[in-house]
C-alpha cells in the first residue's frame, strides 16, 4: 500500500508514494496512494501505522472507501503527522475489505492486505 519511492510499477493492491523523505517532528506528511479495487463491489478500510502504532490520515481514524469495483484504481492524496521524537519510523498502511461484514461473509484476516513499509526518517 505504501511506498518510498516513486515506481508507479508496483504490482501490490495498494501502494502510494512518500513526497519527500526527511521529516521534522510533528511535520505533516504528504503520501499520494493508489487503491486497486477489490474482486466484488465492497467497502474498503484503510488505515496507517508509524512505528507499529495506528496514526491518524487526514484527522481521522481512518479512510472508508464506500465502494470499490474490480478493474477501477482510486487515486488520491493523503496526510498523516510525523512523531514529535526523532528517529526512525516504519510506515505501513492496510486495507481491510468489507470491514464491517456486509457481504455475510466472517471478516477475518484474510480479508486484510498490508503494503509494504517503508522508513520514516524524523530529524530536528
Amino acid at each position: 500500500m505504501l511506498a518510498g519511492d516513486f515506481d508507479r510499477s508496483v504490482d501490490h493492491k495498494i501502494t502510494a508514494l512518500l513526497w519527500n523523505d526527511l521529516q521534522v517532528p510533528g511535520e505533516r506528511v504528504r503520501v499520494c496512494y493508489h487503491l486497486s479495487g477489490s474482486q466484488k463491489p465492497q467497502k474498503t478500510l484503510v488505515f496507517l501505522t508509524i512505528g507499529q502504532r495506528q496514526a491518524a490520515v487526514n484527522d481521522k481514524a481512518f479512510l472508508l472507501f464506500e465502494k470499490t469495483m474490480p478493474n477501477q484504481v482510486l487515486c488520491g492524496e493523503l496526510e498523516m503527522t510525523a512523531p514529535d521524537e526523532p528517529g526512525e519510523y516504519d510506515v505501513s498502511a492496510w486495507a481491510v475489505y468489507d470491514p464491517y461484514g456486509e457481504s455475510g461473509e466472517q471478516t477475518a484476516a484474510g480479508n486484510m492486505e498490508g503494503s509494504p513499509r517503508f522508513k520514516l526518517c524524523v530529524e530536528k
